[in-house]
């Protein structure tokens, strides 16, 4: 497929570029897809459209991503995935027998504008169901906001807990295949208990937004369930975006806590690590992270993220074949491995093509029958059912990773190795305390 490069918005408005993939299928049909880019709609928002030239009506999937600000690495991870998989549905068949097209836009990380996109997917492109954000805030939003446009809403993050609520998700079309971040910072806090004795106090510098809230409220009740001896010397709060995190650090130096939770992510998390082994905290304290992706960690100096603890959903080098496959996918198509975000999007983008084509509609009243009545399904990452409040168990739900000194790294991309593997209903936030 052709790559375009665009130096600026208006040199895109007009750039129309073809590309052509062949593949032989049972019927040695050649597909034809077509990429359009049109840039300069809304402000700057881009819009881009994959098209598979076909005799049945498209089947468009609307779907935005957040290119613009701290998390544009990780938005482009999420499009490239989505498009791999798109690519694969298609030839499987598609969904409802009908090729996809993909519609996407860039969110810009702000809430409205998700809103506001949704609207325009729903109205303007006619798309037959909605895909996508990288903020919990974002994805809570178009949650709610898919409910009034009855639309299917596959969340391409963690949204926010509150959204799992019975009374908010109970009967509704969205689905979440990475839940919230709640279960984060609860596994988070039973790694502690199990694999590090030695903790006996902590200290937690969160991003003040609701991802940060989550993965703090989970890592404190891990705590209390699985290591009620640590002692919590202090919880600080550092804005999204910050340039200079060194104020919270000093805090936490002030504070001489066995073990620091850092639970900023994207470019803050690059940011907030290089500054941490500047002030020397890694020499003093362990350190664990919630929600980590192999982008932001590799440029970083190896002494930076060496001991480390990382949380990730997907990590491309873990031992088990079908992330190893799917790696291997990505990197033929892309060039590099796939990231967190990449991988979780890949699942969901897969896994709503077979509940519509098993449904045989896109109505999001018949999805929560159809999900439940079909609970079971697979992923790369091994086997996976779906709970009643739309987020799945998975054997392998997150992987634990120790950052790997500089010596031990095959590629620059080997930033860490697998300790532990949390999975199952155990480590997801109870039922009960969603009204179910």
């Amino acid at each position: 497929m052709t790559n375009i490069s665009c130096k600026t918005v208006d040199s895109c408005r007009k750039t129309r570029v073809k590309s052509t993939i062949s593949a032989l299928t049972k019927l040695q049909a050649i597909i034809i897809v077509a990429i359009i880019i049109v840039a300069g709609v809304a402000g700057g928002l881009l819009y881009y459209t994959t098209q598979q030239q076909a005799m049945k009506k498209p089947f468009k999937i609307g779907a935005m991503f957040p290119f613009t600000g701290p998390y544009g690495t990780q938005a482009i991870e999420q499009k490239n995935a989505f498009l791999l998989a798109i690519e694969e549905i298609n030839k499987e068949g598609g969904i409802l027998g009908r090729p996809v097209e993909a519609v996407i836009y860039d969110d810009q990380l702000k809430v409205d504008i998700a809103v506001s996109l949704a609207h325009k997917l729903v109205e303007v492109d006619q798309v037959d169901i909605l895909f996508g954000t990288l903020s919990a805030s974002s994805a809570y939003a178009v949650h709610e906001e898919a409910k009034k446009l009855n639309k299917i809403y596959v969340s391409g993050c963690l949204m926010y807990s509150d959204g799992f609520v019975k009374e908010k998700m109970a009967g509704s079309g969205t689905i979440a295949i990475v839940g919230h971040a709640w279960n984060l910072g609860y596994i988070d806090a039973a790694f502690v208990a199990e694999h590090l004795p030695e903790v006996k106090t902590v200290y937690l510098v969160i991003p003040a937004y609701t991802f940060g809230y989550d993965t703090r409220d989970g890592f404190l009740e891990g705590l209390k369930q699985f290591a009620p001896h640590i002692k919590v010397l202090g919880v600080v709060e550092a804005p999204v975006g910050a340039a200079d995190f060194t104020p919270y650090l000093s805090k936490v130096l002030e504070a001489k806590p066995d073990l620091v939770f850092i639970s900023q992510a994207g470019h803050d998390l690059g940011t907030i690590l290089k500054q941490a082994y500047e002030l020397g905290i890694q020499k003093k304290m362990k350190i664990i992270n919630p929600w980590s992706w192999i982008k932001e960690l590799a440029p970083l100096p190896p002494e930076a993220t060496e001991g480390v603890y990382f949380t990730m959903w997907y990590y491309w080098n873990a031992p088990h074949p079908g992330i190893q496959e799917y790696a291997k996918k990505y990197m033929d198509k892309y060039g590099e491995p796939p990231d967190n975000f990449g991988g979780l999007v890949y699942v969901a983008t897969k896994e709503i093509a077979r509940l519509i084509n098993l449904m045989g509609t896109t109505d999001p009243k018949k999805l929560e029958e159809t999900m439940l009545k079909h609970r079971n399904f697979n992923t790369m990452k091994g086997p996976a059912y779906w709970r009643d409040d739309h987020q799945p168990v998975m054997e392998n739900y997150v992987f634990i990773l120790k950052g790997k000194p500089a010596e031990k790294r095959i590629n620059k991309w080997d930033v860490a190795e697998v300790v532990a593997v949390y999975g199952g209903e155990k480590y997801l936030k109870p039922l009960s305390l969603e009204g179910y």
